[in-house]
């Protein structure tokens, strides 16, 4: 089975993606309630919200890399894609977030920074495969040898920042 038949399973089967979408936000809702205002820090609500940006933010940014991917290397209409495969997923991890936030700051979850820094290089990944497959041409031809080295050294201070916070070694 490849994740193409997986995503199309998950399509054609609306009803799990939904209530997965709609069940994180409404988790957090109800930890929210559950304790009090500055509550949120505290050792068992902390593990529970850090398990909730696992559940939302793996399934939302594994959607958002996967339309990115199909959109720029495939050059697929992304109004052709399935809501409840890349849509859906993207808009709960953004609710989910926008809801967390007002209850804990997220510098208080445990191991946030290590998601963020892990995201952040797969997010730098991305964009220098993004480069390579789009400038190869432009790198040989137009371009200029300093333009290269310029990319090259950005793209590797954004993987040795990520790489720090994955490893906490960056202070803030």
């Amino acid at each position: 089975m490849s994740i193409l038949d997986v995503l199309h399973l998950i399509s054609s089967h609306p009803l799990y993606p939904v209530i997965y979408a709609v069940a994180t936000p409404l988790i957090v809702l109800l930890l929210r309630v559950l304790h009090g205002p500055y509550d949120g820090p505290l050792p068992p609500w902390k593990y529970l919200y850090a398990v909730l940006i696992y559940l939302s933010l793996v399934p939302g940014m594994t959607a958002l890399f996967f339309a990115f991917y199909l959109a720029l290397f495939q050059n697929t209409n992304l109004l052709a894609l399935s809501i409840y495969t890349y849509a859906l997923p993207i808009l709960s991890m953004v609710v989910t977030l926008v809801i967390m936030r007002k209850s804990v700051r997220f510098n208080e979850i445990p191991g946030f920074r290590t998601l963020g820094g892990l995201l952040l290089l797969i997010g730098i990944s991305f964009v220098g495969l993004l480069l390579l497959d789009r400038l190869r041409v432009f790198l040989f031809f137009r371009a200029s040898f300093v333009a290269f080295l310029l990319i090259w050294i950005a793209i590797f201070i954004l993987l040795r920042i990520a790489v720090r916070l994955i490893f906490g070694r960056f202070r803030s």
